[in-house]
């Protein structure tokens, strides 16, 4: 990532902020010294995290056996592609190797066409999501017994586990069917006009409160009209499989293009239903919502200086709130 796009004087904005609150330290493991600078930092670390597997590990004497007996409250996990046991052990993989075997792409793109990628590297991000869970239950057995641990988190298993709940919702998990198929065979929803942002709207819980909506606005001549004579959930998106919410989003958007977005949501709030605003980025950030959540933050960089961060979205009581500091390199 450090030489992502967009450079900021010469420095990777995604690097930046991606590796914020970080100390790197770069050693070639191959050279006693160095290896000995490691093995140093290992005595009392509480996470050790290898990616190169076990055989080369071992061979360099980085093993798990070799870092327990040096720190035994150690956890050592291991990310692996295939996992550590089985005739797949020590084949390498790619982000497209995975989604093919795991089934990802068996119900992407269009219908009887040619499977298509998922765009996000889902093998990637989903695998570092895993590593965290089990490095946290690999702690708190730690925390509990004083014993370390050793996790073993594999990207195939990772693609497999998510994908599982997609095949939850088939009938046979070779047809082009379940519920996480229809964003494919939809339009994407882009909201409702509005007379200044679009929204995206719920219908009201209890049905019967739907005509008190359409009165409010102004759409009286519609409770008769044989479209409107469906679940208010189809009018509005959120069920079925069929185009009964495309058939009503012009009727809708005539009758919302002299609202303001904040007053159509708060007349649907106020019925209730539910709706948010469609933003953009600036909307977002300016948002007062976005102040009270407390997730942006400035750091002072040497080279770049008042630099914004998002960051994490948790708050524990008693502690700081979180204070980013920008990446450094170590010694």
């Amino acid at each position: 990532a450090r030489h992502f796009s967009p450079p900021l004087n010469g420095v990777s904005a995604a690097f930046f902020h991606l590796n914020r609150n970080k100390e790197g330290v770069r050693l070639d493991i191959r050279k006693e010294q160095d290896k000995q600078r490691l093995l140093d930092l290992l005595k009392d670390a509480d996470v050790f995290i290898e990616e190169t597997g076990q055989r080369r590990m071992k061979r360099l004497g980085l093993g798990y056996q070799d870092l327990e007996r040096l720190n035994p409250g150690l956890i050592y996990c291991s990310i692996s592609p295939h996992g550590t046991k089985g005739p797949l052990r020590d084949q390498p993989a790619s982000e497209l190797t995975l989604q093919a075997m795991s089934d990802f792409l068996n119900t992407l793109g269009v219908a009887g066409e040619e499977p298509v990628r998922m765009g996000p590297d889902m093998a990637s991000a989903g695998t570092s999501l895993f590593a965290v869970h089990g490095i946290l239950g690999g702690l708190y057995h730690k925390w509990r017994t004083g014993e370390g641990q050793q996790v073993n988190v594999s990207m195939l298993a990772t693609m497999v586990h998510q994908r599982g709940i997609t095949w939850t919702s088939m009938v046979d998990p070779d047809e082009w069917a379940g519920f996480y198929c229809e964003g494919y065979v939809k339009p994407p929803d882009t909201g409702y006009k509005t007379a200044d942002q679009p929204v995206t709207l719920a219908p009201p819980r209890d049905a019967d409160r739907f005509p008190e909506i359409m009165k409010a606005l102004g759409m009286e001549q519609y409770l008769e009209h044989p479209l409107f004579q469906n679940l208010p959930r189809d009018l509005l998106g959120w069920g079925g499989t069929g185009d009964l919410h495309i058939q009503a989003k012009p009727i809708w958007e005539e009758s919302f293009q002299n609202l303001s977005s904040n007053d159509l949501l708060e007349l649907f709030h106020s019925l209730g239903a539910n709706g948010a605003q469609v933003n953009t980025f600036k909307e977002l950030f300016a948002h007062p919502q976005m102040k009270a959540l407390e997730m942006v933050k400035e750091m002072d960089d040497p080279a770049l200086g008042k630099v914004t961060s998002v960051v994490a979205p948790w708050r524990m009581d008693g502690l700081p709130k979180p204070s980013p500091v920008p990446y450094r390199e170590g010694s």
